[in-house]
């Protein structure tokens, strides 16, 4: 009796404990909208829409590089995760006059990932 108990106990619940807990759905939960009306970026940028796709709207400021560990933290957490989506999208605005410290932060986020 007392191995049939520690056999059930050590094989048998955790894998029911691993299959309940496997079987959550967190990922790909429906998530709501939360403003419906957003007007889309094409007069900054005709190249990038906010129409039909998943956007990471962020803004930097105009210290971009005191800021770069949160772009970093960004690329590390949701970006390397989602990328191969074709529907999501990071599109980072950011102030004229900051394309140098931009472009230094883009270069190294390219050494990481393919930014």
């Amino acid at each position: 009796m007392k191995k049939t108990f520690v056999l059930v106990v050590l094989f048998i619940l955790p894998l029911v404990a691993y299959l309940f807990f496997a079987s959550g759905v967190n990922n790909f939960g429906r998530l709501p909208t939360l403003t419906e009306e957003v007007e889309d970026i094409l007069a900054i940028n005709p190249e990038v829409s906010l129409q039909d796709k998943i956007t990471i709207l962020g803004f930097l400021g105009k210290d971009a590089d005191l800021r770069k560990g949160n772009a970093f933290n960004l690329n590390q957490k949701i970006y390397k995760r989602f990328y191969e989506f074709h529907d999501f999208q990071m599109v980072m605005v950011m102030p004229f006059g900051t394309e140098d410290v931009v472009e230094n932060i883009y270069q190294e986020l390219n050494e990481l990932t393919d930014a």
